[in-house]
Formats: C-alpha cells, structure tokens, sequence
C-alpha cells in the first residue's frame, strides 16, 4: 500500500477514536447531570454514525487504488452500501427499542459526530 493510503487508514481510525471518546465523555456527563434516557439516547446518536464508519473504513481500505482502482472502487461501493444500512438499522432499532428516547438528544448527537468527522479528517489529512 501507498504512503497517502496509510496516511489516510491512520487518519480515518485516528476520527474513530477520537469519536468514540467524545460519545463516551458525552453521555457519562449527561448520565452524570441529566438522566439516564438522555444520556443513552447520545451514546445510542454517537454510535449510529461510529458502527457504520468503522465498517466502512474496514472496506475501503482493503485495496489500494495503486494496486487496482477497480477493486479499491468496488470495496468502497460496498463499505457505503454497508455503511447506509448499518445506519438506517440502528436508527430503526433505538425507536423501535428504546422507550426512553430523547430524539432530540439522538439527532444531536449525530450531527455533532458528522461534523466532528468533517472538521478532523479536515485537519488530520492537511498535516
């Protein structure tokens, strides 16, 4: 595998961590200050964007596009297939499941978990 294409795995792990952190600090302050439905809807909002990114992650890097851009482009097609269902299946599961959902605090929670991933893979792939 190329230099870019490990720079890119190390920072596309590197966001996971750091997201996951986040999820984690997140709803133990909220557990801690708030409630328990609150708190579980933010880790509930955290890992519906964390599990399907990880999964995607794992696809896309399994081949390099040095060594076959057509095998590279077809792992990440199903990464992202897996990626949307993962997601649309968690979302599904916590309002089917949950019966102390605070939307609000789940759809927050996800766009914060969005823009976190935009905002570092921004700076982690500029260094």
């Amino acid at each position: 595998m190329s230099d870019n294409t490990e720079k890119n795995r190390f920072a596309a792990y590197k966001m996971l961590g750091i997201e996951t952190f986040v999820t984690v600090v997140t709803s133990v302050a909220l557990y801690l200050t708030v409630d328990m439905g609150t708190a579980r809807s933010v880790a509930i909002g955290g890992l519906a964007f964390i599990i399907p990114n990880a999964y995607f992650a794992k696809y896309v890097f399994r081949h390099s596009a040095g060594d076959s851009a057509e095998l590279a482009m077809r792992w990440f097609y199903i990464g992202e297939v897996i990626k949307v269902f993962a997601t649309v299946l968690i979302f599904s599961m916590a309002f089917l499941w949950s019966e102390t959902l605070n939307e609000a605090a789940l759809f927050m929670m996800y766009i914060v978990m969005l823009v976190l991933n935009i905002w570092g893979n921004s700076i982690l792939m500029s260094r």
